[in-house]
């Protein structure tokens, strides 16, 4: 994905003061997906542009944050204090993915697991995401000692959060 040139998004928002709480929208009538960057330290969101204007090619709207990333201005506690705040901030009923690349899909099973955490938690919800999917490069580098094949590949996690009683 880093190797696609970026795609300008038809909508642009921010969602906080700080510099990083802005968003790209794709917006549509299709399920949403709210879409979280890799390259926690690193990139922006601008390398996900391209994959998010497939999903909306697709009939998907898309919600693409920027949020504070180590290494600067977030890290622990901020950078969970925005990923929380951009779901929260959702319109009420509507069902949504949470999907994620790289360190966004751990933000993702993160977030997506936030009803287990104590109720007293400042990030504890009881609105989740109707799915979550982690999509995470999975790569051994020439001369790893710690064993595996070479190969490159993507490991994808898709995790369906549905009422195991009533299958909902």
């Amino acid at each position: 994905m880093l190797s696609l040139k970026p795609v300008l998004a038809p909508k642009h928002g921010k969602y906080g003061e700080h510099p990083h709480h802005s968003y790209d929208e794709w917006p549509g009538d299709g399920p949403l997906v709210v879409l979280l960057h890799g390259g926690y330290w690193r990139y922006d969101r601008m390398h996900l542009t391209p994959f998010a204007a497939y999903l909306a090619r697709q009939g998907f709207s898309v919600l693409l944050p920027g949020f504070r990333r180590s290494g600067g201005a977030g890290g622990y506690p901020e950078t969970f204090d925005d990923v929380a705040r951009i779901v929260d901030e959702l319109p009420a009923g509507r069902p949504y993915v949470l999907a994620g690349h790289c360190s966004g899909g751990h933000l993702a099973l993160w977030c997506a697991a936030r009803g287990l955490l104590p109720a007293g938690s400042r990030w504890h919800a009881t609105r989740l995401p109707d799915a979550v999917l982690a999509l995470a490069q999975r790569r051994r580098r020439p001369g790893d000692r710690r064993g595996g094949d070479q190969r490159a590949g993507d490991l994808i996690v898709c995790v369906l959060l549905l009422d195991p009683l009533t299958a909902e």
